[in-house]
C-alpha cells in the first residue's frame, strides 16, 4: 500500500528573498577578500620559489665564484619578486572580474595590505630594512594590472 506524498515544502532559511534588491557588499569587504586571495596565491608560489632557489644554490660548487654569487643573488631576488607580483595580479584580477562595482582603487588597497604584511614578515625575520619596502612597488602595480585585465573581461 502506497502512502500519498505530501507536497514539497521549502525551508525559509534557504530561500533567497533579497534577490536583486539586496544592497551591495561594502568595499572594505572586497578589499579584505582581495588581500586574502593574494595571500593564498602567494603562499604556494613563495614555497615553490624558495625550493627552486635552494636547488639552484645546491647546484653551484661550494666555493662560489663572484660571478656565480651574483647570478645566485639575482635568482634569489627575482623569483620571490615575481611570485609576489603574480599573486598581486591574480588577486586584482579576481577582485575586478567578480567584485561588485570594484575597481582599481580596491585592488590597490588590497595589494597595499599584502605589501604591509610582506614587509612585516621581512622585518620580523631579518630586522627593519628599507629594501623590504620594495614590496609596495611590486604588489600594488601587479594588483592594478590584474584589476585592469579583470575589468576588461567583466565588460565582455
Amino acid at each position: 500500500m502506497l502512502l500519498p506524498l505530501s507536497p514539497r515544502r521549502r525551508l525559509p532559511v534557504l530561500q533567497n528573498k533579497d534577490g536583486e534588491d539586496s544592497p551591495p557588499r561594502p568595499r572594505w569587504q572586497w578589499v579584505a577578500f582581495g588581500a586574502v586571495v593574494m595571500l593564498l596565491v602567494w603562499l604556494p608560489l613563495a614555497y615553490a620559489t624558495q625550493s627552486l632557489i635552494a636547488r639552484t644554490a645546491a647546484s653551484y660548487p661550494e666555493p662560489l665564484a663572484p660571478d656565480d654569487a651574483q647570478k645566485l643573488f639575482l635568482v634569489a631576488w627575482l623569483l620571490p619578486t615575481a611570485a609576489v607580483f603574480v599573486a598581486g595580479a591574480l588577486g586584482g584580477y579576481v577582485l575586478a572580474r567578480w567584485g561588485d562595482r570594484i575597481g582599481l582603487q580596491e585592488a590597490a588597497q588590497a595589494g597595499g595590505l599584502v605589501a604591509v604584511f610582506a614587509i612585516g614578515l621581512s622585518w620580523a625575520r631579518t630586522g627593519v630594512s628599507a629594501a623590504s619596502i620594495v614590496a609596495v612597488l611590486v604588489v600594488v602595480p601587479g594588483a592594478l594590472g590584474g584589476a585592469s585585465l579583470g575589468r576588461r573581461k567583466r565588460a565582455l
